[in-house]
């Protein structure tokens, strides 16, 4: 199907106009539409490069954030490309439901691929009691009477119709592209049974599990615990290492928190820029979006205009993801910096008692960190 009229209706949904000094008198609209019209063009893009199962992601986000009929439409088509096609009927089955003010164009699209998804499922048609809530193998698909048959993958399946404190319950096997009836309108079904109550424990018993054999010793296991270390606190102050650790472990947390918070700030804006040369291309007629490089532009001063622009939306988003990735880093230091406090203690600090006569190790721990991996790194002798 063809995306790029949908992504206009989506664009126009809940705008207003507010003036802005990179171009004036621009659509703006409310935070949920920006987030959903994003998450809509990932979609858009993973579609078009037919990586239909993260199409199906994006689509299902952008729903959940704007209930708007082309989101849903290029969700089941998502859904019956990447294999969910008892979930691509049901959506497809809800949009010509609903939206019935499609075009002839969109409604053909969808009937192709509600006739596609339903040969590949069972439908079934569900009869209940008016009011009951109505469940499908756990999910609950609204109340009785439904707006019309639930898809469901071919298979058994339990349904449920639950009033108050009853339940009917049934038991049906879906054949694909056959149809069945679930009749739980019988009469008022069985008690839904009380949640059995967790008794207290016996006097003198504990709720940690008792331990196996002799406790780990004859196997070899070292069973001695932090309490025959040196105390923590008096093992830091005359550690430097652990200092030194600290102080790089706070130093990347710093820099993490602070260089994530401006890569957001950066995203916004650079967010911003997008949805306002994209709604000025709109106003002005322009044949395509504004920055694909191939747009035809009225005069030199337009594009110009347009250019400029675009380049400042260019580096507004490079900036963030700049931000981004030394803020990753930043965080991935900081957190191994910290973790290797705590490796250090274990490995460095000296056993009481019998411990204290052994020849003390010689380690060394740093935290490790690239872009893609992080840690602590633990040298010496032991």
């Amino acid at each position: 199907m063809r995306f790029r009229p949908l992504i206009v209706s989506l664009l126009l949904a809940g705008s207003g106009v507010v003036a802005n000094p990179i171009l004036p008198s621009l659509a703006h609209a409310d935070p949920m539409t920006d987030m959903a019209r994003e998450r809509f063009q990932e979609g858009v893009k993973f579609y078009d490069q037919k990586q239909f199962e993260k199409a199906r992601a994006a689509f299902l986000q952008a729903w959940a954030l704007k209930h708007h009929p082309a989101v849903l439409l290029n969700l089941a088509q998502s859904e019956l490309r990447s294999g969910h096609e008892a979930d691509a009927a049901n959506h497809f089955a809800e949009y010509l439901r609903d939206n019935t003010s499609a075009s002839p164009m969109e409604k053909s699209e969808a009937s192709k691929g509600l006739a596609s998804a339903k040969a590949k499922v069972g439908e079934v048609s569900i009869t209940a009691a008016g009011g009951a809530e109505i469940f499908v193998d756990g999910d609950p698909k609204g109340r009785a009477p439904l707006p019309g048959p639930v898809y469901v993958a071919p298979g058994s399946h339990e349904i449920e119709a639950r009033s108050g404190a009853a339940v009917e319950t049934a038991s049906i096997t879906a054949v694909a592209g056959q149809s069945t009836t679930a009749n739980l309108s019988g009469g008022g079904g069985a008690p839904v049974a009380a949640p059995i109550s967790e008794q207290p424990p016996a006097a003198g018993t504990s709720d940690v599990p008792p331990p196996i054999g002799d406790g780990g010793e004859s196997a070899g296991f070292d069973v001695s615990t932090a309490g025959d270390r040196e105390n923590f606190f008096s093992w830091y102050t005359s550690t430097p290492v652990a200092w030194a650790l600290t102080g790089v472990g706070a130093a990347g947390l710093g820099v993490g928190i602070g260089l994530g918070i401006a890569a957001n700030s950066d995203f916004d804006s650079a967010n911003n820029f997008k949805q306002q040369i994209l709604a000025r291309g709109m106003t002005e007629g322009l044949a395509g979006p504004p920055c694909n490089g191939s747009t035809r532009f009225a005069n030199v001063d337009q594009r110009n205009e347009f250019e400029a622009a675009c380049q400042k939306f260019v580096d507004t988003r490079d900036s963030g993801n700049t931000k981004q990735t030394v803020s990753i880093v930043g965080l991935v230091v900081g957190a191994a910096g910290l973790a290797g406090v705590g490796v250090y203690y274990f490995i460095d600090a000296e056993k009481t008692e019998t411990a204290k006569s052994k020849t003390r190790r010689r380690v060394g721990v740093a935290p490790v960190a690239t872009p893609t991996t992080g840690g602590v790194a633990v040298i010496g002798q032991f």
